[in-house]
């Protein structure tokens, strides 16, 4: 992401793409910045809600794995639990 003179951008443009292969015009001087920044701030808050739900189905695939050594899937392979939660379902 690029600010600057569009001229200038143009000129450097091939130069740039030895550095990152989406190079991106952005407008004046500091918008590549700026967009920077807002696309970083975005991706951290979608890292969070990623971390929030990968926390959640740990506590939930534990408690499915313990349902199914309790109903006698303890010697299967996890693989098996796509038949266990069909069977829980029909439930």
């Amino acid at each position: 992401m690029v600010g600057g003179v569009e001229e200038e951008f143009a000129a450097a443009k091939e130069l740039l793409g030895c550095v990152g292969s989406n190079v991106v015009y952005c407008g004046a001087a500091g918008t590549g910045q700026a967009a920077k920044i807002c696309n970083n701030m975005l991706l951290a808050i979608s890292m969070i809600g990623t971390a929030e739900a990968m926390n959640l189905g740990i506590s939930q695939a534990h408690q499915i794995y313990r349902m199914m050594c309790a109903k006698g899937y303890s010697k299967k392979d996890f693989s098996s639990v796509f038949q266990f939660l069909r069977e829980e379902e029909t439930f």
